[in-house]
């Protein structure tokens, strides 16, 4: 299984927004990134450099960063994870800052494979598997027999 590194809220944060701002695929400069989450631009160079580390994007001679593929797959698959999660809980609560900040962090905390399980449909990342099922399908998902019902047949 491929030793994956979890990302924090923070970092999904900044992939999304770059992802945002990198809509045509020509990159991103760090000071947009800034502007546009009001932080200082070395925190943001700081980060950069993180995700460099991560193999998630690549910087030219200009300073400005490309999503790499691995970089490509990682934001496609927090994207839908992160509309998935936001959908959900906008139905509930105000779609917010708020409510931003709390899905980031959901994101962070629950296992990768997890997320998978809440988006059917998204592409399985290398190394996570789906849980066995038994060939009657999920136990906890079939319902009672006589026995459970209590009628003790």
């Amino acid at each position: 299984m491929e030793n994956r590194k979890a990302l924090t809220a923070a970092q999904i944060r900044y992939l999304l927004t770059m992802k945002q701002l990198d809509g045509d695929g020509n990159g991103v400069r760090g000071a947009k990134v800034a502007a546009v989450l009001g932080f200082t631009s070395p925190s943001v160079h700081t980060m950069l450099n993180t995700f460099r580390e991560m193999n998630l994007i690549r910087k030219d001679a200009y300073g400005v960063a490309y999503f790499t593929e691995n970089g490509r797959d990682v934001v496609a698959r927090y994207s839908r994870y992160y509309q998935a999660a936001f959908g959900l809980l906008s139905a509930h609560f105000p779609p917010d800052e708020h409510l931003r900040t709390a899905v980031y962090a959901l994101l962070a905390e629950l296992p990768e494979a997890s997320l998978a399980q809440f988006c059917p449909g998204s592409p399985r990342p290398a190394g996570l598997h789906s849980p066995p099922q038994s060939p009657g399908g999920d136990p906890s998902h079939r319902p009672p027999n006589d026995e459970q019902k209590g009628n003790g047949l």
